[in-house]
């Protein structure tokens, strides 16, 4: 493995953000996670200061990338080296092996031509022959001479062609060309030649040899008046003598033969395989080598995009806007939270100018604290940030600066404080025309609004399809759609909720897109019911409550939606309804919340 370049030492690039870029970042990390930080830093790296910064670095990085390289070249090399004296060691024991069996055979050739020869001379019959002193010969006249002389001259001939015809016979044949020749050290001619003399000389002999020619189904009777015919027939029995002698030995020989054959293959064998095993060792070096310069370069691209998204990480972490656990990277509440924060900041901008902002004593925050334009310097440090914004847009729009009569200060008279629930529903259908994520920025923006409006205010949120359950921040914006619509849980969820808070206003908020399609029963069973079965249960638990409710319907489909959202209310003691589609979402609620 390559040892990537060393970046201590090298200028940290960092990407600063100004407030207006930071607040994208948050929402953009709210909406999709944590892999925009990949798109987010590619762009910042697009920037000249950036850019030329990460030129300065790859430079440093390219410079300590070529020394390793050669480095690594020179490793390449002696690994390349290493697996072929192993492998070149490895061919030598098996060529010595193979050149030992080869010697084996080869003796155990000679020593089985010289088992035969031993054979042939031990034969009760062939004996006769080769044993026949050479000196004690037939007296030939002249013509016979002749026809000897032109008999080995034929013999001769015949030798000499077969001689160009076979120049490259195999060794089976050959082998069986030296075991034919039983005469031994005697020339083929001599051997006749004893064979003749034996025969017309030796009584016991011919006896022997007439009686195989009897079992071979010849008359040597009949064949003695043909003295060349007789001759042949006696050349026919010694022949057969000879071979079934040799096939005797030869079939000895075969199994040795067979075996020293097989193992001679088997060392072919082994050393085609391990040359194949040494091509493939280099080849895996070579791809591996390869494979790590690609590595290199390819980190070389990737380090300055690491380091600037290291950083970006690791000012988030500081920031409490992500955590690291065992699933990796994520967002925290502390995100959403500072994006519920921007969100609602977003949602003030858009209330129109000239809106009626009620100061001073409200009937939601009677006894808590009031709120007024500031008399002294002093008050200074009690500014309410939002109305101040808020005062500053309506009296003067076209302006971008603060007043001094446009802040807002909070006076606490006692200690008060509010109760807010916000019900949002998750079920299916807000899957339909992004109900479900314009609810979720709603909720987040009333969350903050709440809480800016007094530190001290109590804030729950309730998620409701088929079952009701309390969420946190991070919780709402990691929702998905699913399941019907109980709404009579979600009333019964913030019943318990209110039931033991000392707060001196309570307020229900309660946003959902459709009838009760469910119904949470006496024993706390979430039941899936139709309308007209759950529609009772959540009057029911409408009339319990206290508190002050506002039930938002988004997008009703249908009159029967109205006049439903309209009986839940009523039933309710202290209720109202308003009726939105999801790009008025948000800022209704808070108009609702903050103006009269």
């Amino acid at each position: 493995m390559y040892t990537l370049p060393d970046c201590t030492g090298v200028e940290e690039i960092r990407i600063q953000l100004s407030p207006m870029e930071e607040q994208r970042l948050i929402e953009k990390l709210s909406e999709r996670g944590v892999e925009y930080i990949e798109e987010f830093v590619k762009k910042e790296m697009l920037k000249p200061s950036i850019r030329e910064k990460i030129e300065k670095l790859r430079k440093r990085l390219q410079e300590q990338a070529k020394k390793i390289k050669e480095k690594k070249e020179k490793e390449y090399q002696k690994r390349r080296m290493e697996v072929k004296k192993r492998f070149e060691k490895e061919f030598e024991v098996i060529k010595k092996e193979r050149k030992r069996i080869v010697a084996s055979y080869k003796e155990e050739e000679k020593r089985h031509l010289s088992e035969i020869e031993k054979v042939i001379l031990e034969d009760e019959l062939l004996k006769f022959v080769v044993e026949l002193p050479s000196e004690e010969k037939v007296k030939e006249g002249l013509l016979e001479k002749i026809k000897k002389f032109f008999l080995a001259l034929l013999a001769f001939f015949k030798w000499l062609v077969s001689g160009f015809r076979k120049k490259k016979e195999k060794r089976r044949r050959e082998s069986k060309l030296l075991i034919s020749a039983p005469w031994g050290s005697l020339l083929p001619e001599e051997f006749d030649l004893k064979l003749k003399n034996v025969l017309f000389r030796n009584k016991d002999f011919r006896k022997s040899v007439e009686k195989e020619m009897k079992k071979m189904g010849v008359s040597p009777f009949l064949t003695k008046f043909d003295k060349k015919k007789y001759l042949k027939e006696v050349e026919k029995v010694v022949k057969k003598r000879i071979e079934d002698r040799v096939k005797e030995k030869e079939k000895e020989f075969e199994k040795e033969k067979a075996q020293m054959e097989r193992e001679i293959k088997e060392t072919l064998k082994k050393e085609e395989k391990r040359k194949e095993e040494m091509k493939r060792s280099l080849s895996e070096i070579e791809e591996d080598y390869k494979k790590e310069a690609e590595r290199l370069e390819k980190a070389l691209d990737e380090i300055p995009e690491k380091m600037l998204k290291k950083g970006v990480v690791e000012d988030l972490k500081k920031l409490g806007y992500l955590r690291e656990d065992k699933e990796g990277l994520t967002i925290t509440s502390q995100l959403i939270e500072r994006f519920a924060s921007i969100l609602l900041s977003a949602e003030l901008q858009a209330i129109p100018a000239g809106s009626n902002i009620l100061f001073g004593r409200s009937e939601k925050r009677e006894g808590v604290y009031e709120k007024g334009r500031m008399v002294s310097v002093d008050e200074s440090s009690r500014m309410d940030m939002v109305d101040t914004i808020i005062q500053a847009r309506l009296t003067h729009p076209w302006e971008r600066h603060i007043r001094d009569e446009d802040v807002v200060v909070k006076r606490e008279l006692a200690e008060s404080w509010s109760h807010v629930v916000i019900a949002l529903d998750t079920s299916y259908s807000m899957l339909e025309n992004r109900r479900m994520e314009a609810a979720k920025r709603a909720v987040l923006a009333l969350y903050k609004a709440v809480e800016r409006e007094n530190p001290k205010n109590i804030i729950d949120i309730i998620g409701f399809n088929t079952h009701v359950g309390v969420l946190d921040l991070l919780d709402v914006w990691e929702a998905e759609p699913k399941g019907f619509t109980n709404t009579s849980g979600a009333l019964r969820t913030a019943n318990h909720l209110f039931k033991d808070s000392k707060a001196e206003t309570k307020h229900l908020y309660l946003i959902t897109d459709g009838l009760p399609e469910a119904y949470t029963d006496e024993k706390g069973n979430d039941v899936v019911a139709d309308p007209e079965t759950s529609l009772p249960y959540a009057f029911k638990e409408a009339k319990k409550l206290e508190a002050n409710l506002t039930l938002i319907l988004l997008e009703p489909e249908d009159p029967l939606y109205v006049k439903a959202a309209e009986k839940i209310v009523k039933a309710s003691p202290h209720g109202k309804m308003l009726i939105t589609d999801p790009k008025k979402l948000a800022r209704d609620i808070l108009e609702d919340f903050i103006l009269v």
